[in-house]
């Protein structure tokens, strides 16, 4: 999850995945983490390492104080933190610290990105799982799988109950520092993870933000090309067929990639029946996401068109995780809500609820 585009696109992902303040929802209606039936209190939190304000993701109805040695040293490292529902009952929010500001990553040439990339850690992972859905051993599995979590990295730090359904929450501070860090961040890496492991008692679970809704009957207009430089209309596209799926992904994102051969069978599969697949490739305006996302497109064996982002994208759609998955009519409205994930299965079945 460590790719330029992330760090392009990070002001607009704050905006809508994250926010840092005290008057977030996390502040005012959240319950902070409870361990053997504990509910911290402001003497068990270590408020004097910590500053006030909150690291606070709606989408996941997480959040976690920030560490005060990270808003002192912002000119020297930067924290992406971002959530997402990433699968039914699992909330993951997650962060990767980085040895260099904001402005400096943006700055960068490929290289030096991809150097300062290779000093990059994943600073914390919060999971919030539901108890009916994800047993521990499942959930250890999945965080190997995506997280590259080994067993026994997770520490469990407290439950939440919301509308009868209760979720087992767990957290990961990272740990290794990586060789070759300046003399200079080394030791900010390192008050920066000691705060975090500090903050655990500041972390609070409230009522995550269902995003799956939040673009239905909006209608996509746009001008775009696909990925062979050839323009293309949104009416030419979504007039060719009676639904539209739209699989939003990017070259840098492995579930995306591990899914695309399963998308071009469904492919095959709705155009039988009318409808179509589309792939949205989101970090196809940068000549590296294009570059990379034309070779995956050939060893996957994807032939469905593939067009790129286009200016003004995030005033019509806002893909908050990926792969995103909308569905649009003939006339270009989206329908049926998204779906966050690589869930070709989910993909299908609501492909065919629309085609009949």
């Amino acid at each position: 999850m460590k790719k330029r585009i992330l760090v392009i696109m990070i002001i607009a992902l704050m905006v809508v995945a994250t926010a840092c303040g005290g008057n977030s929802k996390g502040n005012s209606s959240g319950e902070t983490a409870t361990t053997e039936g504990e509910t911290a209190t402001e003497e068990s939190s270590p408020s004097g390492d910590l500053q006030g304000q909150e690291l606070v993701s709606d989408t996941t109805g997480i959040s976690i104080a920030m560490p005060k040695t990270l808003e002192e040293n912002s000119d020297k490292v930067f924290l992406y933190n971002d959530g997402a529902l990433v699968e039914e009952g699992l909330y993951l929010y997650e962060a990767y610290l980085y040895p260099a500001s904001l402005d400096q990553l943006n700055a960068m040439e490929d290289e030096a990105y991809r150097e300062a990339e290779e000093m990059a850690i994943n600073a914390f992972n919060i999971i919030k799982a539901e108890e009916s859905q994800w047993t521990k051993e499942d959930l250890e599995k999945w965080c190997d799988w995506f997280l590259g979590l080994a067993p026994g990295s997770l520490e469990e730090i407290g439950t939440y109950e919301e509308n009868g359904s209760k979720y087992n929450c767990y957290i990961s501070i990272g740990k290794d520092i990586p060789e070759g860090l300046s003399e200079e961040v080394k030791p900010i890496y390192e008050g920066i993870l000691s705060d975090l492991e500090g903050a655990k008692g500041t972390v609070k679970f409230f009522e995550a933000v269902d995003e799956t809704s939040v673009d239905t009957g909006v209608q996509l207009s746009f001008t775009t090309t696909d990925v062979n430089g050839n323009q293309v209309t949104s009416d030419e596209i979504f007039g060719a067929a009676k639904f539209t799926m739209v699989n939003c992904w990017a070259s840098w994102c492995g579930p995306c990639i591990q899914e695309l051969p399963e998308i071009e069978e469904l492919s095959k599969k709705v155009q039988e029946k009318g409808g179509q697949v589309v792939g949205l490739l989101m970090d196809g305006s940068t000549p590296l996401g294009l570059e990379e996302a034309k070779a995956i497109i050939e060893d996957t064996g994807v032939t469905y068109l593939n067009i790129i982002d286009w200016e003004g994208i995030k005033n019509q759609i806002h893909v908050q995780a990926y792969p995103t998955t909308y569905f649009v009519d003939s006339e270009g409205n989206i329908v049926g809500g998204s779906i966050i994930g690589a869930d070709p299965e989910g993909y299908e079945t609501r492909m065919n609820e629309l085609l009949g």
